[in-house]
């Protein structure tokens, strides 16, 4: 928390933005952009471009998620917060997000699966929340 306390309004501010705005069309850029602050990690990015993300493209990196889709350390067999392992989830569960949309006979007023509202659903269904 050290380093986040010693980031400036303005700093947060502009690197949020570019994030917000990369997010749109590339969200590995904006996980890059945000984690480029001191003291923000790949989980603590991955939550705010979650919620900032409004097409969905962008999930939590939850310790859910990634037990249910089995990414861990190969190594160690422990979770691991990397960008690395953030791309696989976005990629696992922007994957299953088309899968249920293919097997959606419509979706309620065109809100259908994003790769977000996977992880989300994961999470939910989870017995060992975090």
């Amino acid at each position: 928390m050290r380093f986040a306390n010693a980031l400036t309004a303005e700093e947060v501010k502009n690197t949020t933005r570019q994030a917000f705005i990369a997010a749109r069309d590339n969200p590995k850029e904006a996980m890059d952009t945000l984690t480029g602050l001191k003291g923000i990690g790949p989980a603590t990015a991955s939550a705010i471009l979650s919620v900032a993300s409004a097409e969905g493209s962008c999930p939590f990196l939850s310790d859910e998620v990634m037990l249910a889709f089995n990414i861990k350390n190969p190594k160690t067999g422990k979770l691991d917060y990397t960008i690395a392992n953030w791309e696989k989830v976005r990629a696992k569960c922007s994957a299953k997000a088309e899968q249920l949309n293919k097997q959606e006979t419509e979706s309620e007023e065109g809100e259908g699966w994003t790769a977000a509202k996977v992880e989300q659903a994961i999470w939910a269904a989870s017995d060992e929340k975090s």
